[in-house]
This record gives C-alpha cells, structure tokens and sequence, in this order.
C-alpha cells in the first residue's frame, strides 16, 4: 500500500480538487481512516457504514 498512494497522488492529485482518497484499515475492531485531497466529507458516509458493521 505504501507505493500505491504515492502512485494515486502523481496520477489524480494534479488538480487537487477534483479527487479525493480515503484508505481504510481496520484492525482489531477499531477504524483507521487516512483521506488525501481536498474534499473528503464523503467519509462521513463510509464512516457511519464501518462503525455500524463494527459493533
């Protein structure tokens, strides 16, 4: 995965507001978000998915 964002970010990331990027990881039942870009409130979607299959 640590070759894979830098990749995304050369190839979309040219013009910052047209694209955004969020990575998820979750490891024993906790949830860890990293976003990339500039518009990136539609975690609050994804969020409220992963945290309702969580519990």
């Amino acid at each position: 995965m640590n070759t894979i964002i830098p990749k995304a970010k050369e190839k979309y990331f040219q013009h910052p507001q047209t694209y955004a990027l969020c990575h998820y990881v979750i490891k024993d039942n906790t949830i860890y978000r990293k976003c990339h870009g500039e518009h990136v409130g539609f975690k609050m979607f994804s969020d409220a998915i992963l945290l309702s299959l969580s519990r």
